[in-house]
């Protein structure tokens, strides 16, 4: 349930604005909010959910995977913030202080091993290169990572020779923890994986990937990007040495956002590539020597948009009203139904588990005998239905995500599209 250390932030927040028109104006002063209408959390009517947003009506969306849609009360705290600091002109730097702070809370950490980033990718970026691998040394990927995932890896076997395994993947995610602990060897130096994966949803077993790594002296780094907003967790038990993801995804937060976990028991390994004002202390200008900040904030090292990481705790704290676990329990309702539908579509092939243990709210399929780009161009095109190809593993399917803003009735009208194009 909502993390109650924050409730006297969240009562003056924007969390409970929603409009109930298209000519709402999001642009108006933060003192018009009181007058909005306001969620019940603690009696959810998932149905009603989608008037917190300003999605076309034109179009279903089914792509949270790719990229979140945003509340409207975080898209007024956005601007709300930027207003606040072009009037004082101000960066409001020390604003963010709260901020990670509101990051740590929701994932169980300390405030002092998260840092903001723009997106996983960059997360990822900054660990392969504060690492300083040498020629030889082995990481162990899957063949289900996002490219954003993998590019920093092959760079480095470009420029000095790691060594990159990548593990085949069980789809139905019940064979993959022996998989992949068996692909481990005495050169290999980092795991790096996804905690659900972009290609079929599937959730992988990181808690024990990780402490199996730990009791091997193996550095163990985790993708996020499609599992914070779409299922509980708790980093603190999990307990990798890394963990990236981004805001703009499950977590519904503003574009160009995300977060980077170093644990700090694995802090001192990671050397900084990129530095600037943030990331220093102790400054000898005689003597040109510098002290590193030793907490994740060395990573944020010029100045960020206030605005916008402001925006990103707003969104972090409507998830949290909501209930992480509600939100997990919705999504999987709402992928159940669907692969319950799909299954009456004699054509239809489902790609993501049928096994509990490693379902989330995305769900995968292809149609036989029809190209997956022919499919997912009908269903965009013709059923205004807004889904993504997927064909990496070469699964050559599409990917729906089952996001809080859909309903029951966008699913039915999913399902009729795909029973006509297969049909």
């Amino acid at each position: 349930m909502p993390n109650q250390k924050r409730r006297a932030f969240i009562k003056n927040s924007l969390l409970g604005a929603v409009g109930t028109g298209v000519g709402i104006n999001l642009m108006a002063s933060s003192t018009n909010n009181a007058n909005l209408p306001r969620i019940d959390f603690e009696d959810i009517n998932w149905e009603d959910l989608k008037k917190h947003f300003i999605l076309s009506e034109k179009r279903t969306y089914l792509n949270t995977a790719g990229l979140g849609p945003s509340t409207k009360s975080t898209i007024q705290s956005v601007h709300d913030w930027t207003m606040r600091m072009e009037k004082e002109s101000e960066t409001g730097h020390g604003w963010i202080k709260s901020s990670r702070q509101t990051l740590a809370d929701f994932f169980h950490v300390l405030p002092e091993e998260m840092s903001f980033t723009r997106n996983t990718t960059e997360g990822v970026n900054i660990i392969a290169r504060g690492l300083e691998f040498k020629k030889g040394d082995e990481i162990i990927l899957t063949n289900h990572e996002h490219v954003g995932g993998i590019a920093p890896w092959i760079l480095l076997r470009e420029e000095i020779g790691l060594e990159i395994k990548v593990v085949e993947l069980d789809l139905n995610g019940e064979d993959n923890l022996r998989r992949i602990k068996e692909a481990i060897s005495n050169r290999t130096k980092l795991l790096f994986v996804s905690h659900v994966t972009c290609t079929n949803g599937m959730q992988l077993p990181v808690k024990e990937l990780a402490g199996f790594c730990r009791s091997k002296g193996i550095l163990s780094f985790i993708d996020g990007a499609q599992a914070v907003g779409n299922i509980a967790v708790n980093l603190s038990d999990i307990d990798p040495d890394f963990y990236a993801a981004s805001g703009h995804k499950w977590l519904l937060g503003p574009k160009s956002t995300g977060f980077l976990y170093i644990n700090q028991k694995s802090f001192s390994k990671v050397k900084p590539h990129f530095v600037g004002a943030y990331s220093v202390e102790n400054l000898d200008f005689k003597s040109l020597s510098v002290d590193y900040v030793q907490q994740g904030s060395r990573e944020e090292y010029g100045t960020r948009s206030t605005p916008v990481t402001k925006g990103f705790e707003n969104a972090i704290d409507f998830i949290d009203r909501l209930g992480i676990e509600r939100v997990q329990k919705r999504g999987i309702d709402l992928s159940n139904y669907l692969r319950k539908r799909l299954k009456e579509i004699p054509k239809v092939q489902l790609l993501s588990p049928e096994n509990p243990n490693y379902q989330s709210a995305i769900l995968t399929f292809k149609i036989d005998g029809i190209d997956y780009k022919d499919v997912q161009s009908k269903l965009h095109k013709e059923f205004k239905c807004r889904t993504r190809a997927i064909y990496e593993a070469d699964l050559m399917g599409i990917r729906v995500s089952c996001g809080i803003h859909l309903t029951y009735k966008d699913l039915d009208h999913l399902i009729d599209s795909i029973r006509s194009i297969s049909s």
